[in-house]
Order: structure tokens, then sequence, then C-alpha cells
């Protein structure tokens, strides 16, 4: 029999959404997985939509809690899988109809613990358009990133707890950070990744990103925003030891990380002097200078970060004629 796989739904207040979710897992090519949804203290019809799905389908199994954050509800997935593989689908996003088969024939096939895909970012009022379903053959078309591919996709990219399927064993004692509301995708990751310093990607849009204008990404900017520098930090300390070229790339992370920061507080009127030396600060003590000589960094990107490190006086002329 072919691995069970734990699928994990953490939501809140989705209730117009989760259908569309729930009902991309249930088409899926691979039948034998578990769908474990939380839900986190909803306050509108999600709980009742839930069960609805679960007396139709045995494999759909809802856990009623407090809210908790959505760290804390995938926390509460995890100790209730019992699947040989593990991955996580936000309530109001949707997966392609080969989502998992994909994405558990990369680990098969490769012998890796991580498999990841191209996620799919779609606006709330578009329609998810699904692929028509492959055909799986023997052999599913995959890379295998070792420090060097994880690098690249540091410095150009991002890293996402969602269109990542884990082999539960990797996971381990693993948990995410219900202290870290910025970037907690990416430390969870990379706890995994340290471990074992290699994953398979397969090069297809599988998961659909859902843009949700509620979401802490999408609020205005404010001071809690500067918690994600520690994440980011955090992340250095255990990617260290790996060596380069890694390390030198989330070094270059948490300076671009800085200047987006910087920027993004300036135009929401919150940006103190302080905030503003303490940013300029770590970028410099980080990867600014990786930064300024990267060549595939284009030269308006160079200029935003050469303006960010300038003297506040001469920074402040420059931004009034940006």
């Amino acid at each position: 029999m072919r691995p069970l796989v734990s699928v994990i739904i953490p939501t809140y207040n989705n209730e117009r959404q989760l259908p569309r979710c729930i009902d991309s897992l249930l088409a899926q090519t691979y039948g034998n997985f578990e769908l474990i949804a939380v839900d986190d203290g909803s306050t509108d019809g999600s709980g009742s939509v839930l069960d609805a799905y679960a007396e139709r389908d045995a494999r759909i199994r809802v856990i009623h809690r407090k809210n908790g954050g959505v760290s804390s509800a995938r926390n509460v997935g995890i100790d209730d899988a019992k699947g040989e593989y593990v991955t996580f689908v936000d309530g109001d996003d949707a997966v392609d109809p080969s989502y998992i088969e994909y994405l558990a024939g990369a680990l098969r096939q490769d012998g890796t613990a991580i498999s990841s895909c191209i996620i799919s970012r779609e606006t709330e009022n578009e329609t998810v358009t699904f692929s028509e379903v492959r055909k799986i053959g023997e052999h599913i078309t995959t890379r295998v990133f070792g420090l060097a591919d994880c690098a690249e996709r540091v410095r150009y990219g991002s890293f996402n707890s969602c269109g990542v399927m884990f082999r539960a064993d990797a996971i381990g004692d693993t948990r995410f950070d219900c202290n870290a509301h910025f970037a907690e995708d990416s430390l969870f990751f990379f706890e995994v990744f340290s471990s074992v310093g290699k994953f398979s990607f397969v090069g297809l849009p599988l998961y659909f990103y859902i843009t949700n204008p509620d979401s802490a990404m999408n609020k205005p900017f404010g001071e809690k925003r500067l918690a994600e520098i520690t994440t980011w930090e955090r992340i250095h300390t255990l990617v260290a030891p790996l060596g380069e070229p890694l390390e030198s790339a989330v070094r270059q992370k948490i300076a671009t990380v800085c200047m987006h920061l910087f920027y993004g507080l300036y135009r929401s009127g919150n940006l103190t002097d302080e905030t503003a030396r303490m940013l300029k600060s770590k970028a410099k003590e980080g990867g600014a200078t990786l930064f300024l000589t990267d060549h595939r960094l284009d030269r308006k990107a160079k200029l935003k970060m050469r303006v960010f490190l300038l003297p506040s006086p001469i920074r402040r002329i420059c931004m009034a004629v940006m």
C-alpha cells in the first residue's frame, strides 16, 4: 500500500473558502491520505462546514479548539498525524488534483525528507483553474536541491510550510514556534532542512495560495513586524554550521528584510529614528554588502539599499525626491 499522507488544515473563520479547499483535496489522484482539520476557535460557520465534510468522508478528522494561532493549530495537527508523510494546506487555499501524488512520489523516488512545488498566487476574486489531471508514470521529473540551490531560493524567493511535504520522521519533535509571528514557516522549514541538507523540487504549480487581505503579512506595517528580523537571525544560527553559500545567503536575506521593513514602516508613518538606526545597523552587520554586489539584482533594488544605508540627513533628502 502507498504511504499514508497526513494533510493538516489549520483554519480560522474560513467558512466561505473551506469548501474550495477541501473539495480540491478530495479530488486528489492519490487516495491514501488523512485530512486533519484544526478549527482554531472559529466564530463563523467553519466548524459546521468541517463537521459536515467529516460525516461524508471517513478520511477527515476535525479538531475543535480555542483560538491559539496558526502555528499552534499546525502543531496540534502534527501531534495527531498518523501518516508517514505530512503536508500543510491553509483553509483558504487550494491544491491541484495531483498535489499529493507528485510530492509524495518525489519523496519516494529521490529518497529525500522534504519535497516542494511551485506556489501559484491568486487573488480572492479570481477563480482558481486546476490543470488537467496528469497521468503519473513511474518517473516524476524533479530536481534535488542542495545547499547551493537552497541559497539561491533564500536570496530571490521564499520558503513556506505550505506547498511542501515532509517525512514525518524528519519532523520528529520539531514544532512551529508559537511566538514567531513572521517568517515562522521559514523557521520551521530550516529546522527540518538543517538536519537533512537537501529537498526535492517539483517544477509544477500544484499549490494555490489565495491572497488574504486580513493576513498578518497584508496588514499595515507596525513595529511588530520587526520580529521578522529575529526569526531570520535564528535561521542564520541554524544554517551557519552548514557553511557557504547558504550562510551568506541568509545574511543577505537579513539585510533585505531590514530594508523592506524600513521602507514599509516609512510609508505607513510608523518609522522612528531609533528604529531606522537599528535597521541600518543590522543590515550592515548582515549582508548589505552582499546585496549591493549581487549581480542578479537590478539597479533599482540596489539604489533603494544605498539610500537606506545613507546618513539620516542625506537619506531624508533623497527619499523626499524618490
